[in-house]
């Protein structure tokens, strides 16, 4: 991974202003993501499919904020994919309700770009990691940046802030689980009774 891809992982929504180096590398596709986005019923889905495809690329994650979407990108991606430009503005102008739909664009997005949500194995050992990492470094700054490129690096899907920051707390040396804290007041609940 480019250090200058760094700043773009994790982001929940498409920056208000994208330049042609950015268009060319995130929203320009191969022949395999073009043949799953040709095989969308519309024009509208081809557009969709071709925009969270672009989209997992640049962050690592899902786009599932229904900000603005700059008409720079629906012009880019309607040259690429051969169709008229829509006259939206946001993902909610091209989904509405269908949730269903727009699940199924994120997932077949990030299915052809190879990633795939974290599982429990890969969270616990985000966790030792992040002990082992986190032993004798009091600053922190750094770690969400380094936490974002792991599972990128490794085509996972990046969790939101929230949970990655949660993740950093469970991390940090000396923290017991939930679980070892209330065994351990039960415990001494039963001694001292």
């Amino acid at each position: 991974m480019e250090h200058w891809q760094l700043a773009y992982l994790g982001m929940r929504q498409i920056p208000d202003e994208l330049n042609e180096f950015e268009l060319a590398t995130f929203f320009t596709f191969s022949r395999k993501e073009r043949g799953l986005i040709d095989a969308r019923r519309t024009d509208l889905y081809r557009l969709g499919v071709g925009l969270h495809i672009g989209f997992v690329r640049m962050t690592g994650r899902t786009l599932d904020a229904y900000k603005q979407i700059p008409k720079a990108l629906w012009s880019h991606l309607s040259e690429q994919l051969g169709v008229d430009p829509p006259g939206l503005g946001t993902l909610r102008s091209l989904y509405g309700r269908r949730t269903d739909t727009l699940v199924d664009h994120q997932m077949l997005a990030y299915q052809v770009l190879g990633f795939r949500p974290m599982t429990e194995h890969q969270r616990r050992y985000v966790l030792r990691w992040l002990k082992e990492h986190l032993s004798g470094r009091p600053e922190r700054g750094q770690l969400l940046h380094e936490l974002k490129r792991w599972p990128y690096e490794h085509r996972i899907l990046i969790a939101h802030d929230r949970l990655l920051k949660r993740l950093i707390v469970q991390g940090r040396p000396g923290r017991r689980s939930r679980a070892d804290r209330y065994a351990g007041t039960r415990l001494w609940r039963i001694d001292a009774g």
